[in-house]
């Protein structure tokens, strides 16, 4: 998507700043005006590159009809946008995260962000030092963290950003498998966690998936896992107890 040749689709770019700036203003309805002239005379049969939509409506108490565009899905926008941002020099991209991060309605669009870009030409350590981004509750910077890096790949960043005092004691909660790969990642490269709170949302089978990562953390001491039902417990009991070489010294089933 960041290769996407002008030549050949000389409308991508705009779109992509258009994704971004509705994506800022939570917005998923674009009328008509809100494109340019150029915009709107390459849509073919209704359809802009198969990735703006238009539909005309009937406007409340006026015979005349509305046309409406949209992008064919809400992650359609905010990964076009995420391709605007990529795009900008670094100096642009740390100014608009610096912004931007940390905002709910921005979450996926900086997800797709380090997964286009690696994070390789953004200091992300230096903007959680700086503090200068969103105001964001502290107990999620941690889990949005960790989340950032899995996307991006980047190891040498994760044993750098990993190693942050934030992450001594870290509360994470999950309700998928994607989200609990998340934390097996940051398990694999945290060298100074020393206690974790892990609830399962949805199911016990999530502590079950985790476990293994767990008990490879050689630092950490402190669990507590929350979430399991009775029937779950001894099990779990019976497993932790078969593992010999972990550094666990305290463990609270709930």
């Amino acid at each position: 998507l960041l290769n996407i040749p002008s030549n050949v689709f000389p409308h991508f770019t705009e779109l992509c700043e258009m994704a971004y700036k509705f994506s800022v203003n939570q917005k998923l309805v674009l009328l008509q005006s809100d494109l340019s002239a150029a915009l709107r005379s390459s849509a073919h049969r209704g359809s802009i590159y198969g990735l703006l939509f238009s539909e005309q409506v009937d406007e409340m108490f006026i015979t005349n009809l509305l046309e409406l565009y949209m992008f064919t899905h809400k992650t359609v926008q905010e990964a076009l946008a995420a391709v605007y941002v990529a795009k900008q020099t670094p100096e642009e991209q740390w100014e608009i995260w610096k912004e931007q991060f940390g905002r709910k309605e921005m979450v996926e669009v900086w997800k797709f962000y380090c997964g286009f870009t690696k994070l390789l030409h953004f200091d992300l350590l230096k903007l959680i030092k700086s503090k200068s981004y969103s105001t964001r509750e502290e107990e999620t910077l941690p889990q949005l963290l960790m989340i950032s890096i899995y996307e991006a790949e980047n190891e040498d960043i994760a044993m750098t950003v990993f190693t942050n005092d934030m992450f001594e004691d870290i509360t994470y909660s999950s309700s998928s498998a994607y989200e609990t790969a998340i934390l097996g990642y940051f398990l694999k490269f945290s060298s100074n966690t020393e206690s974790l709170y892990f609830r399962a949302k949805r199911s016990p089978i999530q502590v079950e998936l985790a476990l293994p990562a767990m008990l490879a953390n050689q630092n950490l001491k402190t669990l507590t896992l929350q979430s399991l039902g009775k029937s779950d417990l001894g099990m779990f009991e019976k497993y932790l107890e078969s593992c010999e070489s972990t550094g666990i010294e305290s463990l609270e089933l709930k």
